[in-house]
């Protein structure tokens, strides 16, 4: 019956504070939960590479690595559902779920540090023992093209002598010269694929420090960009309840509200009856009486006779008490529908509803009693359908104005 007469049932805001649409609000939900789980899956890789590295036992790793996830993926709801939740019914449970995120958080970038500390450590080991691999073989390189430039040149003089013997050593100090250039051929390979392999590494431009520094901030950008990611998608989800779709009349509808439209009420013609019908009545009443009783011949008009007065006295008093008659109808009509009762009940509803939404009445029970007198049944009612449409909503102390 309310939703008849209360042609602001369905409010669409307007503006650039507009709501957007439900499918809106969770395609975006979607978006952002898919990329807020993409980069939680990222950190939670980092978690798994730093343990691949780090520990040596297979079971011990198998068991962190479940550990890191599910820290990973608790952290993450909890920030979600946190923004899911409604502030005021539940303000509790979303500060027990932030502070505990927030402790994963803090839990986590502790450990991504820990991590990041130990394999920049082995980096820079594993990259030290390649330097020392490349200077060693060039300086073996270097000595041994040394031992074998002397060594032919001693082959050189000894096959130059007169003595058989001592032709024979010069033959055997060429043999291993030949030998030592073979070996040195096989390190001149394992060095030239050592500086190959060589890349500049962040460690070398930024030094082991700004290395930690650069890979702990990295890894918690990512882990913040996942919670964040998730709490919109949540937060997203939880403005898609505060929208009231808007569906389009159909023809029928709309020829049965004009059917059930309420007629606009007539112009009053003083000011002093303004407010009320009732005083209207209340005073004209006395008067009717009054005339009514009044003898015929104490009645004197200009222009007319005793007849003709007494005949228009006796017209006045029956237009007095026909308009009194109607007068009781109107009021027993206008209270059944401020009592909720009939088919054009609302009309003091709408008076109700716009001095709420103007600021002249507070969204309470008391408040409309004193402004209406409603009863504290019809109060809750207009409190309710105000609340289904998005005008007014509870919290701890009563409605408050959206």
């Amino acid at each position: 019956m309310l939703d008849q007469s209360y042609s602001g049932h369905v409010q669409q805001g307007k503006g650039p504070d507009a709501h957007l649409s439900a499918r809106a609000y969770t395609i975006l939900a979607i978006v952002f939960g898919l990329i807020g789980l993409t980069a939680s899956a990222v950190t939670a890789q980092f978690f798994i590479v730093g343990l691949l590295k780090l520990e040596a036992d297979e079971m011990a790793r198998d068991a962190l690595i479940a550990a890191g996830v599910l820290m990973i993926a608790a952290e993450v709801l909890a920030f979600g559902i946190a923004s899911l939740l409604p502030r005021s019914q539940l303000a509790s449970l979303r500060r027990q779920l932030i502070g505990f995120g927030l402790a994963l958080l803090a839990f986590e970038g502790v450990t991504i540090y820990v991590t990041q500390v130990a394999l920049a450590q082995t980096a820079s080991a594993e990259a030290q023992a390649v330097a020392t691999r490349i200077e060693g073989l060039r300086s073996s390189i270097v000595g041994q093209r040394k031992s074998v430039a002397a060594l032919r040149e001693n082959a050189e003089r000894q096959g130059a002598s007169q003595h058989s013997w001592v032709r024979a050593n010069g033959a055997k100090s060429l043999k291993e010269a030949i030998a030592i250039e073979a070996g040195i051929v096989v390190q001149a390979n394992e060095l030239a694929n050592l500086e190959g392999v060589q890349r500049p590494t962040l460690a070398s431009i930024i030094g082991q420090d700004g290395l930690v520094a650069y890979s702990v901030a990295r890894a918690l950008l990512i882990s913040t960009v996942g919670i964040m990611m998730c709490a919109a998608s949540g937060a997203l989800l939880r403005a898609k309840r505060s929208v009231v779709a808007a569906p389009k009349p159909s023809r029928t509808e709309l020829q049965a509200l004009q059917a059930n439209e309420v007629p606009a009420a007539p112009a009053k013609p003083a000011a002093l009856f303004y407010g009320n019908a009732r005083y209207a009545n209340a005073l004209m009443a006395p008067i009717a009486v009054s005339i009514a009783a009044m003898p015929a011949s104490s009645i004197s008009l200009p222009g007319l006779g005793v007849a003709e007065a007494a005949a228009s006295t006796t017209i006045e008093a029956k237009t007095l008490h026909s308009t009194n008659a109607k007068s009781r109808v109107q009021r027993s009509s206008a209270s059944m529908q401020d009592s909720g009762v009939g088919a054009e009940d609302g009309t003091r509803f709408l008076r109700v509803r716009e001095a709420i939404l103007a600021g002249q009445i507070k969204p309470s029970l008391r408040s409309i009693w004193v402004a209406a007198r409603a009863s504290q049944r019809v109060a809750s009612r207009y409190l309710a359908v105000m609340e289904a449409a998005g005008e007014i909503k509870r919290e701890s102390r009563g409605y408050v104005l959206v």
